[in-house]
């Protein structure tokens, strides 16, 4: 089965709405972002951020990779990132997508390990086949208002058919964002999977949407 169908129902299990705009213009529309690092890169085509409801954070593609906020719009996605030498169709039907979610905590405030879990176990039901390995944390630097973080991921080995999806959980106050890297192939996958810790350690939380200037 292709990337493109496993990614879309990862999607829809465990999606919420966000919204996403290029950084310069939420800055030039004069939206309020809070840390300084955000602004450093306030010009840099490849960041952008994504807000909605109790978050508003920061992620900018990595070397050789683009950020498409269009491709998976009617998906609820608007944060699609593939390498820049391939259009959405090739990445999706032959290499590597990446995409962001954002889920908010529930009642008991759900850890990153416990969105891991759930994630897992509703995977593990749909794909009884499947093996889950757990990898290495990837580490997100402290910032100037930023506390520095030790980021949880899993990998689904032969997922839907035969690819690869690997998903970083990043825990903030209120929300779980879930970064995949989803790739058609094992090689493809080991390929891609440095720009995916690239991206994962791009992550800056801003704040909350009202922070953002919503």
């Amino acid at each position: 089965m292709a990337a493109g169908v496993r990614l879309y129902w990862r999607m829809q299990s465990i999606r919420v709405a966000i919204s996403i705009c290029a950084l310069s213009f939420c800055v030039a529309s004069g939206g309020q972002i809070l840390p300084s690092s955000p602004l450093a890169r306030a010009n840099d085509p490849s960041c952008g951020m994504i807000y909605g409801q109790d978050h508003a954070l920061l992620l900018c593609a990595p070397p050789g990779w683009v950020l498409d906020n269009k491709a998976l719009a009617d998906k609820g996605i608007y944060a699609a990132f593939y390498r820049k030498e391939l259009s959405f169709d090739e990445a999706e039907k032959r290499s590597t997508l990446m995409y962001v979610n954002v889920q908010l905590k529930g009642k008991g405030q759900q850890t990153a390990l416990e969105a891991m879990k759930t994630d897992a176990e509703r995977t593990k039901r749909e794909s009884p086949k499947l093996v889950i390995q757990r990898e290495a944390p990837i580490a997100i630097l402290a910032g100037k208002n930023t506390k520095a973080k030790q980021v949880p991921v899993q990998t689904f080995l032969n997922d839907f058919g035969g690819g690869y999806e690997s998903v970083a959980y990043i825990e903030d106050e209120k929300t779980v964002t879930m970064i995949v890297i989803s790739s058609v192939s094992k090689p493809i996958w080991h390929n891609d999977y440095p720009a995916f810790v690239r991206l994962v350690k791009s992550y800056v939380f801003v704040g909350d949407d009202a922070q953002a200037g919503k």
